[in-house]
């Protein structure tokens, strides 16, 4: 498998961060050199059985001394990774980029992903990623891209609407917006997640959740709490249609609870 490094961004020209000296040299780019602690260097081989074995492997495939890769052999005080500006790529299928794999998914300080290290920029000094994975995500990401804009394209103005409220939209305000800002507003929230809109669009009861909320918006049907969410136990006449809104939809398109369905619908147009 294929893999890239890359140095934080943010790197100052000399960081020093848990005993370890990382020296950033501009144009140059990055050397990654290993802490000594109490356990020796963190190569990321263990001192079990397998790992002797592995760390042997190693040295035989990189015809080195035995013994040389142990954690608190002197190899390791010279030891270095260039990273380049541009970053460095990794094959796990070269023995010597598989050892610098072994050591590199050990470090805490390294995120092993781009999405990890969005999630906590300031715990980490590098960034290693699975070319292949990343690709794959990508390409997933692209996909449901599409898919979402199949589905936005299709859908009629009061299906938007519906979709939008979704997305704990206040009934009152939706019903005020013009047809552009509806467009525009769930077209963001398309952008911001298209898995989640994918999920609420392809919904077969996105109508009657729809529904529902228009029948809470008229006290037809409660909450049973003051929570702005949509999502709690819902209630009509006393009775409980479900502890979600997905569960109170399932409760009144069954066929079973038609006459509960129908009531309401009745109590709404008695209103009228």
């Amino acid at each position: 498998m294929k893999y890239k490094l890359d140095t934080k961004p943010e790197l100052s020209n000399i960081i020093t961060k848990n005993g370890k000296k990382v020296d950033h040299m501009g144009k140059c780019g990055t050397t990654y050199t290993l802490s000594f602690g109490r356990l020796g260097y963190n190569t990321g081989i263990e001192n079990t059985e397998e790992g002797e074995k592995e760390r042997m492997a190693f040295e035989k495939a990189l015809s080195l001394a035995p013994g040389t890769l142990n954690a608190y052999s002197d190899y390791w005080k010279n030891f270095y990774i260039h990273i380049p500006v541009s970053g460095l790529n990794l094959d796990d299928e070269n023995p010597l980029d598989a050892l610098y794999l072994k050591i590199l998914k050990a470090d805490k300080e390294v995120a092993q992903s781009t999405e990890e290290y969005k999630d906590a920029p300031n715990k980490f000094l590098f960034i290693l990623r699975s070319i292949d994975i990343e690709s794959k995500l990508n390409n997933d990401k692209r996909e449901l891209k599409i898919k979402a804009y199949a589905l936005y394209s299709a859908m009629s103005l009061d299906e938007k609407r519906n979709a939008l409220l979704m997305f704990n939209r206040p009934y009152s305000m939706i019903e005020s917006m013009s047809a552009l800002a509806i467009e525009s507003d769930l077209g963001d929230e398309m952008d911001n997640n298209y898995k989640k809109f994918i999920n609420i669009a392809s919904d077969k009861k996105l109508k009657v959740k729809a529904e529902i909320i228009f029948y809470i918006n008229k006290n037809i049907i409660q909450k049973g709490s003051s929570k702005f969410t949509y999502d709690q136990e819902l209630y009509f006449n006393g009775e409980l249609l479900g502890s979600t809104l997905e569960e109170a939809a399932v409760f009144l398109t069954s066929s079973k609870n038609s006459k509960v369905i129908e009531a309401i619908r009745n109590r709404s147009k008695s209103e009228e």
